[in-house]
């Protein structure tokens, strides 16, 4: 199963050095999501990074900074789905945030992944999701969809990642129980731990 990190909204202590960590390791792909920064900030925050890692971090905003960095990939969200266009290079990786299954059956088929969210309780925002979809209904879609590769969001952790993996999701995008498990032990040699219990969580 794929794992994405996502960054908070706003800067946390050691974060560079956090992000840095999961990337020299291959443990998932990071999605930088900073929704308030300027470009001059995310270019900064951006400077932060190894170079070498910067073709695994997607970016939600300021696409312009794709090719300075030589970024992985870009990430669509109401706020820029004005942006979308098929003028974007192939080799620019491509996903989008949706709320419903018709949201992606009415989307172009450009994207290599597609957020669907509110799959869970959310463990950031309390009182959003657990509500919003039959797991049954994901299920099905997928099977009927097989090119069509979903990523479950919100409310992902070791509890609940395996009924994302028997649902037939692609991928698990992880907010806040990460970042709660950082703040939590301020050790940078214990982030290999919260991926070794999610590969447990889904065996």
């Amino acid at each position: 199963m794929h794992y994405i990190i996502i960054t908070h909204p706003v800067p946390v202590i050691n974060e560079s050095e956090i992000i840095n960590n999961i990337l020299d390791h291959n443990y998932a792909t990071v999605h930088i999501r900073k929704p308030d920064y300027t470009i001059d900030e995310l270019r900064n925050f951006l400077n932060t990074i190894s170079v070498g890692n910067h073709s695994k971090i997607v970016i939600h905003n300021h696409f312009e900074l794709i090719q300075e960095f030589s970024l992985k990939g870009i990430h669509f969200t109401r706020h820029n789905k004005h942006l979308i266009t098929n003028s974007y290079p192939a080799y620019i990786f491509k996903s989008i945030s949706t709320h419903s299954l018709n949201e992606i059956n009415d989307l172009p088929n450009l994207f290599d992944y597609y957020f669907l969210s509110p799959i869970f309780k959310s463990t950031s925002k309390p009182g959003y999701g657990g509500d919003a979809f039959h797991l049954n209904d994901v299920k099905s879609y997928i099977e009927k969809h097989p090119l069509k590769k979903l990523v479950a969001l919100s409310g992902v952790t070791q509890n609940t990642i395996k009924d994302a993996k028997n649902t037939g999701f692609y991928g698990a995008a992880i907010l806040g129980d990460f970042w709660n498990f950082c703040n939590k032990n301020k050790n940078l040699d214990l982030i290999p731990l919260f991926f070794q219990q999610l590969n447990h969580a889904i065996q």
